[in-house]
């Protein structure tokens, strides 16, 4: 079992974000832990200046957010993603553009952030999360 540590983001009052220090390449990335969000999502701008020769190809699926209407995506095969010491790659994750996001966290002197660890991830991995004494994301060993 590993056990990594989250950040606990207070956008507001009653209103928060958890953030998990991640890499993607040789990148520090932030993304948020979102049990609620179907795909793992990885900014578009970041994608392409870490990995320049990277294929992005329209999703399968159709999107739907909170407060939008569906939408067609990209999706990308990141070659080289971790989380601690632990390598989830290739991973497929779907790309978006996180400019208006990462707009409104800079308007509340927030860290930026450049991605979503979604409900896929926490899935397949058999994440749990933890919130004792301080928020933990705890990743199962997987058997082969």
């Amino acid at each position: 079992m590993t056990r990594i540590p989250l950040h606990l983001v207070h956008m507001e009052d009653d209103n928060f974000h958890l953030l998990v220090k991640c890499k993607i390449g040789k990148q520090p990335v932030n993304l948020i832990v979102d049990t609620g969000a179907s795909h793992t999502c990885i900014d578009k701008t970041l994608i392409q200046n870490v990995f320049h020769d990277i294929l992005l190809t329209p999703s399968d699926t159709r999107n739907v957010g909170l407060g939008g209407s569906d939408w067609q995506g990209l999706t990308a095969i990141v070659p080289d993603f971790k989380i601690g010491r632990r390598q989830f790659a290739p991973y497929l994750v779907h790309i978006i553009d996180f400019q208006v996001i990462n707009a409104a966290y800079e308007q509340m002197k927030l860290p930026g952030v450049h991605g979503i660890l979604g409900c896929d991830f926490c899935i397949k991995h058999k994440v749990g999360l933890h919130f004792s004494s301080s928020p933990t994301l705890v990743l199962w060993e997987q058997k082969p």
